[in-house]
């Protein structure tokens, strides 16, 4: 390698694109399998990685479930904020929860 900011061949990507690659498969497998039918190496095969990828990022299934419902909840509240914005609920209006 001449450039020393060529990464290894066969590696690609940061350790921040493998985690959001392994949460965003862990998300998908959950919702097609169920969480108590999901295996940690369905969420690696769906996300192109080896097992010993998913160890390195987290410490088992339970960690990338609360990482991926950390940031779904995130993504909705997100959502929910940006659809208040628009809302024009006047000065009489109300808004029940």
């Amino acid at each position: 390698m001449t450039d020393e900011n060529q990464r290894p061949e066969g590696r690609t990507g940061t350790a921040e694109d493998t985690r959001e690659r392994l949460v965003s498969a862990a998300l998908e497998v959950f919702l097609e399998r169920g969480y108590s039918n999901t295996r940690v190496q369905d969420i690696t095969r769906a996300a192109g990685f080896t097992t010993g990828a998913l160890y390195a990022h987290f410490k088992n299934r339970e960690e990338i479930l609360a990482v991926a419902l950390v940031r779904e909840g995130e993504r909705l509240v997100r959502n929910l904020a940006h659809q208040m914005e628009n809302i024009d609920i006047g000065t009489d209006a109300s808004i029940h929860l």
